[in-house]
């Protein structure tokens, strides 16, 4: 498995401005937090469900061939700290313009 943080620069209001993924042997999604302005946050896969909105596309190999200056910054992260941030998840989100996560 292979954890990322990806942080969004350039993006449009309703988009994420991070996403936290885990990726797995095939370099596809396993599961996926979503983070917005709002403080929203969105998880999916694993017990969470919505495994449809998973990428079906895998990542390439080093992923830090994603990043645009100006647009999208990806970095590797540790286990750890993605399932820190997944049991954390609420089971849904529960509101607008609470705090974040974070």
């Amino acid at each position: 498995m292979q954890y990322l943080w990806i942080n969004y620069l350039s993006h449009e209001e309703d988009d994420p401005t991070e996403s936290y993924v885990e990726l797995d042997e095939n370099r596809l999604e396993r599961r996926r937090m979503d983070f917005y302005d709002n403080g929203m946050g969105f998880a999916y896969g694993g017990f969470f469900g919505g495994e449809a909105v998973l990428s079906k596309v895998p990542y390439p190999d080093p992923v830090h061939t994603l990043n645009r200056v100006g647009e999208l910054e990806v970095r590797t992260i540790s286990a750890r700290d993605f399932e820190s941030l997944w049991g954390r998840m609420p089971e849904r989100p529960t509101g607008f313009l609470e705090a974040s996560f974070f």
